[in-house]
């Protein structure tokens, strides 16, 4: 169901966002990037994605996470996240 897509890709964004703060990159990637297949649509997930991958120095894949983030909060004015997605993913 789509609450349910819903809820599972916030949970994996956590997870990842919990992991992300230990310094556990690797299992951070593997929660953003579950959580963007749940919901590719999920700019915080992709926001994280690209964080990460910048860490493990694998460029190309982080801008391509920035350029989704940006093409997301472009085409839904702004998205599903109360700050600005676009301002994090032009900065890096």
């Amino acid at each position: 169901s789509m609450d349910g897509t819903f809820i599972r890709a916030n949970a994996l964004y956590i997870l990842g966002k919990i992991a992300h703060a230990q310094d556990q990159y690797e299992d951070a990637f593997n929660y953003y990037s579950e959580s963007a297949k749940v919901n590719p649509n999920m700019v915080l997930s992709q926001l994280g994605l690209g964080q990460v991958c910048l860490f493990r120095g694998d460029i190309p894949f982080a801008v391509s996470c920035f350029e989704r983030v940006v093409e997301l909060e472009r085409k839904e004015g702004g998205g599903n996240r109360p700050s600005s997605g676009i301002k994090d993913a032009e900065y890096w």
